[in-house]
């Protein structure tokens, strides 16, 4: 179907073209439709049909392709012109095809697409001449393929979601940077991370820049950010290239350097955003301290013009195409994610600060990723340094107390732990993260759930947002604060810094790793970015270098059912039992799961998650803080202090722990080694089910919740008569403890109407037996 509307649509361009652009010169400007960009032979570019009802056809994402429709096409425009001849390149070949790259002489198209007769087939990466000979395929098809870019010396990098694991956030299959020859051939994986790592551009000194999904654990927020990284191509030197900075957005995507050394990239918020939004730069030479954003907010001749702005790519002369699409601004960076966009090839004027000159829009289509075509000098190549023969890597730091952050914070739920005071740190864990892998559905579920410390993608390998993690070991700092450790290669891995508890002072705040064979040296831990090394001897270069790449089997990690509960069994469940918990703690003994109806905010969860001693520790009462938890940081958690008998750090501000701290249990304390595991339980993320891969122990089971699910239903077609209970599953259900606050607005004869008026809008759910008996409850709440 969509092959007979691109041959009509051809036509349909050609004859439509100037008078489409004249309806643009009254907002942006008058043009010579057949003049040229100069020194470019024309534009490649990417089309994707807009649906039946006219919609947008694009998928309001920031993943750059998985999610786009099968009627993508690339197309050439020749010369560079709203006047010039529009060619489909792909459409006799594939049954979609996206993300076009060129050469660096200009002459081959490279780009990633699904074949004609191939039902669900893969996306693959190909390239062609620019007049589409010599078609050539690169990847096998076994896996998605997407983003290529060309590398110096006869090489590829793309994305490739072979992993088959899922990310840390929304439980898809992260694409990760690969790279092979342009025949298939030597396929090499060069980013460990646990979410995406999307978007490569090679910039003119030969590294790899990209878009990295930094999420690991709750430490950048619910969503987590956006951040661009560069890696060389053989995958060492992986180094931060442009973090968040004031001002800036926290999902950016996008980057390409412009002839001024200038990196532009695309800002937007949310997840919802077309893969579009403001523009802002960075400079390649300092990109941490020279952002600026270039598309102010502006109204132009009474059309609000700020738009989206999506893939931008550099002109030989200095300038810039872009795709644009106009539409209401929410934000200095923010589009209204609800305002369909409709996407064109603009160039953009760096003066004014907004789309140039029109070059191509048609209205049945969304038009994108534009690709100057001109020849440019070819990057460098870089020699790889990865020694193939060895398993393991060096990482050597310099200093662990530099950190570019005040020592008053104590905002520990994100990460952001205050910073080590001389003296204090004593050591470092090695920690290696992996992905779950759904090899059982009934084992792991994808629950969207406000409840404990969960947020948006959690699943029930625990109650917050942590992912599995297991400790490599622990070694030793030096006094100055230096330290050497041998990690295994190719592992997706995490530091912590350690008290002389072994306790978490900060968390390493993105996922890092070493190739075969490299040596990486950093300056600090969260130093400022533009630091320097010291010009001092470090004392670790005096000891040896301590070993942390045990084999996959030495590795240990620490399971809250197969480790934590017994030990609550055995020395806390006396006390803390369901009939009487002392204190109000519920640490009951045995397995039974929680079964909830529905989480938080009204979404619906039906399951069974965890039994009650799990959900009494990971409660989280307000801003998802936790009371007697805060997974990632055991030495500001209370329960660990209670462990110890003494108050271990600040308290955070956010959720102050008021009572008193005393050594639990009182008659008969934990061990040294049952304290360690609380502690690295803790520090790990609080994690319900932290062993990788298949185990026989507790866990989701989806029958077992759709039997408890149709059981709860049968019995709440009655009337509940306690009033307490009665509160909790018609109320609390759907609104959480904080919605009840409002309340306190309300005086004491207005709350039976409000109670009256809520039976009435959910139509029979509240029972007219139980309307007095919650009218009690928030009367005397």
């Amino acid at each position: 179907m969509w092959h007979e509307f691109w041959n009509s649509y051809q036509v349909k361009v050609m004859t439509n073209t100037v008078p489409q652009v004249v309806a643009w010169e009254k907002t942006v400007g008058t043009v010579d439709a057949l003049i040229p960009i100069p020194g470019v032979e024309g534009v490649v570019f990417c089309q994707v049909p807009n649906k039946p009802d006219g919609a947008s056809g694009l998928h309001p994402e920031q993943f750059r392709i998985v999610r786009r429709p099968d009627q993508a096409r690339i197309v050439s425009l020749r010369p560079a012109s709203p006047g010039g001849v529009l060619t489909d390149l792909t459409s006799h070949l594939f049954s979609a095809a996206m993300h076009p790259r060129l050469s660096s002489d200009g002459r081959r198209i490279i780009f990633t697409a699904r074949p004609l007769d191939t039902v669900n087939s893969k996306w693959t990466i190909y390239d062609m001449t620019l007049d589409g000979d010599d078609l050539r395929q690169i990847t096998d098809g076994t896996s998605n393929c997407y983003d290529p870019e060309y590398l110096p010396g006869g090489r590829v990098v793309f994305c490739d979601d072979r992993s088959g694991f899922r990310d840390e956030y929304d439980r898809d299959i992260p694409p990760l940077l690969f790279t092979c020859a342009l025949d298939g051939s030597d396929l090499d994986q060069i980013t460990f991370n646990l979410s995406s790592d999307t978007a490569p551009v090679v910039l003119r000194d030969g590294r790899i820049l990209f878009t990295s999904w930094q999420h690991h654990a709750d430490h950048h927020g619910t969503a987590g950010n956006f951040d661009f990284f560069t890696v060389l191509p053989d995958g060492m030197g992986f180094n931060p290239f442009a973090l968040f900075q004031s001002g800036m957005s926290r999902t950016k995507s996008y980057a390409q350097e412009l002839t001024d050394g200038r990196v532009v990239f695309v800002e937007s918020t949310g997840h919802r955003h077309y893969n579009a939004g403001a523009l802002g730069v960075v400079h390649a030479r300092n990109p941490h301290k020279t952002y600026e954003r270039i598309t102010p907010d502006m109204v132009f001749n009474g059309a609000n013009l700020a738009g989206r702005y999506a893939s931008p790519y550099p002109l030989p002369d200095g300038g810039m195409l872009c795709a644009y699409s106009p539409g209401r601004v929410v934000s200095a960076y923010e589009q209204d994610p609800y305002e369909e966009p409709h996407e064109g090839i603009y160039t953009f004027d760096f003066s004014a600060g907004r789309p140039g000159r029109l070059l191509f829009d048609d209205p049945d289509a969304q038009d994108y990723d534009p690709v100057a075509i001109y020849a440019r000098p070819e990057p460098p190549q870089i020699p790889s340094m990865v020694i193939r023969s060895r398993s393991t890597g060096t990482l050597n730091c310099v200093d662990a107390y530099l950190s570019d952050r005040s020592p008053a914070q104590r905002n520990v739920v994100i990460g952001s732990m205050p910073p080590a005071q001389p003296g204090e740190i004593k050591a470092v864990r090695v920690i290696e993260g992996f992905g779950v892998l759904d090899t059982d559905s009934k084992k792991h579920k994808r629950t969207v759930i406000d409840m404990l410390q969960m947020t948006f993608g959690s699943n029930s390998n625990g109650g917050n947002s942590h992912e599995q993690k297991r400790i490599l070991g622990v070694v030793p700092v030096e006094p100055d604060g230096s330290f050497s450790v041998e990690v295994p290669a190719d592992t997706t891995l995490f530091l912590q810094t350690l008290d002389e508890n072994h306790m978490a002072i900060e968390n390493q705040l993105t996922w890092t790793w070493v190739r075969p064979g490299e040596v990486r040296m950093c300056i600090g831990c969260h130093e400022a970015r533009d630091t320097g090394l010291h010009n001092r001897d470090m004392q670790t270069l005096y000891t040896q270098t301590h070993f942390a790449a045990p084999p996959p089997e030495e590795r240990y990690t620490v399971d809250f059912r197969r480790d934590i509960m017994p030990i609550i069994e055995s020395k806390c469940s006396h006390c803390h039992n369901a009939d009487d918990p002392a204190g109000g703690l519920d640490l009951q003994s045995g397995f039974e799961l929680v079964f909830h109806r529905k989480g938080r905010s009204g979404r619906n969860v039906n399951a069974a998650l965890f039994n009650h001693a799990y959900e009494s520790l990971l409660q989280a009462p307000a801003n998802r803080v936790g009371t007697l938890v805060i997974p990632g940081a055991a030495r500001h958690s209370p329960l660990i202090w209670q462990l110890y008998g003494r108050q271990l750090a600040p308290t955070d501000a956010r959720n102050p722990y008021k009572k008193r701290v005393g050594l639990m249990p009182p008659r008969n304390p934990l061990s040294d080694a049952e304290k360690m595991l609380f502690v690295e339980w803790v520090d790990l993320g609080a994690q319900w089910d932290n062993i990788p891969g298949e185990d026989p122990l507790p866990g989701y089971d989806a029958d077992h919740s759709a039997s408890l699910a149709a059981e709860i239903e049968a019995e709440l077609r009655w009337p509940i008569l306690n009033p307490q209970e009665a509160f909790t599953i018609r109320c609390l259900e759907c609104h959480d403890s904080r919605t009840f606050q409002k309340l306190d607005t309300y005086s004491d004869a207005e709350i039976p109407a409000l109670v009256e008026r809520m039976a009435d809008k959910r139509n029979g759910w509240i029972f007219p037996e139980e309307i007095s008996l919650i009218t009690q409850i928030l009367l005397y709440r």
